[in-house]
C-alpha cells in the first residue's frame, strides 16, 4: 500500500510541474512522494475529528509541494499548491468514479480513499486513473492556454482605398515575416472575400488558380499602380508569387487602442484563414510598432 501511494503521489507532483511549467529534479519528486504516502497510514487511526483532518490534509499537501519545487516566493508556492489539488481533485475524483461504475468496492476513512481487492488491481486503478486523467487534463489545459493565447492577438483591422473601408477580425502572428522585398512593406494578409468590396466591380481579387497577367490587364490604370506582386520563399523551400494592393490606410484596433499605418501591403487569398472563422486576416506584428516607431500613438479605436 504505502508503495502504491508513492507512486500515485510522485504522479500527481509530476503532472503538477508539467501544468506549471516547471523545471524540479526527479530526487525532490520521489523524496516529496515517499512523505505524502506516510499518509496512507492515517487509515490505521481512529476516525479523527472533520478539522484535524482538513489541517493534516493541508499540512501534507503544503510540505509535499515545498520539498518537490523548493524555495520560492509566496505567491509561486500557493500557485503551485492550488494546481496541485486541481490535479487531485480530479484524479480523485476520477478513480472514485470507475470504481463505482465498474462496482469495485470503494470506501473513505479518515480522508483517505480505500480499494479493495487484489494489489495489481489496485495499481491498475491509480496509475491508469492518472494516466488518464493526466493526458486529459493536460489536453483541455493546452486548448485553454492555446485560446487565451490567441484572444490575447485578436485583433479588428479595418482597410480603406478609395473612401471606401472594410472591416473584419484579425490575429496578430508574431512569427509573421513577409514582407515586399523592394520596399520592405510588411504584408498583412486577408481573405480575399473580404477585399472584394474595396476592388472594381470587373476585377474581384483573383484566385489562385487564375492567371494573374490577365487579371492585371482589366485593371484600371488607378489600380494598377496600386498592386504589385510580392514574391516569397516558406521555410520549407517552397515558393511563390503573392499578389497584393497598397490601401491608403489600415487601423488595428486591439482592446482600446487603434494603431494607424499607411506604410502596408495588403495581399489575400481565396481560402479561409480560420476554420472556424475566429480571424480572417492576420496582421504582421511590425504593423503595431510601426505607428509608434514613426511618432505616433495608439488612439482610440472610435476615432480611427
Amino acid at each position: 500500500m504505502f508503495l502504491l501511494n508513492v507512486v500515485a503521489d510522485w504522479l500527481l507532483l509530476y503532472l503538477t510541474a508539467l501544468f506549471r511549467k516547471r523545471t524540479v529534479r526527479l530526487w525532490r519528486l520521489t523524496a516529496a512522494a515517499t512523505v505524502g504516502a506516510a499518509y496512507a497510514f492515517v487509515v490505521l487511526l481512529p476516525p479523527l475529528p472533520a478539522m484535524a483532518l482538513v489541517l493534516l490534509k493541508v499540512l501534507f499537501s503544503a510540505t509535499l509541494v515545498a520539498l518537490a519545487f523548493g524555495r520560492g516566493s509566496l505567491p509561486t508556492f500557493f500557485a503551485d499548491l492550488g494546481v496541485f489539488y486541481m490535479v487531485s481533485f480530479m484524479a480523485g475524483g476520477a478513480v472514485y468514479g470507475l470504481r463505482f461504475l465498474f462496482d469495485s468496492p470503494v470506501a473513505v476513512k479518515n480522508g483517505a480513499l480505500v480499494t479493495g481487492g487484489h494489489p495489481a488491481v489496485q495499481w491498475g486503478w491509480i496509475v491508469g486513473g492518472l494516466a488518464v486523467i493526466g493526458y486529459l487534463a493536460r489536453k483541455g489545459y493546452g486548448a485553454i492556454e492555446t485560446g487565451r493565447l490567441q484572444a490575447a492577438s485578436r485583433v479588428r483591422v479595418t482597410i480603406w482605398i478609395d473612401g471606401k473601408a472594410v472591416t473584419c477580425p484579425g490575429l496578430v502572428d508574431t512569427g509573421n515575416r513577409l514582407q515586399d522585398p523592394l520596399s520592405g512593406r510588411p504584408v498583412l494578409i486577408a481573405e480575399a472575400e473580404v477585399l472584394a468590396p474595396l476592388f472594381p466591380a470587373q476585377c474581384p481579387p483573383p484566385l489562385e488558380s487564375e492567371r494573374g497577367d490577365t487579371w492585371w490587364e482589366r485593371l484600371p490604370d488607378a489600380w494598377k499602380a496600386r498592386v504589385r506582386p510580392v514574391w516569397f520563399r516558406t521555410l520549407s523551400g517552397g515558393g511563390g508569387i503573392l499578389w497584393t494592393v497598397r490601401p491608403d490606410r489600415v487601423v488595428i484596433a486591439q482592446g482600446d487602442q487603434a494603431y494607424h499605418s499607411t506604410d502596408v501591403l495588403v495581399g489575400w487569398q481565396s481560402a479561409p484563414l480560420s476554420s472556424d472563422g475566429q480571424f480572417r486576416a492576420i496582421v504582421h506584428p511590425h504593423l503595431l510598432r510601426q505607428s509608434l516607431a514613426k511618432g505616433g500613438q495608439p488612439c482610440s479605436p472610435d476615432s480611427a
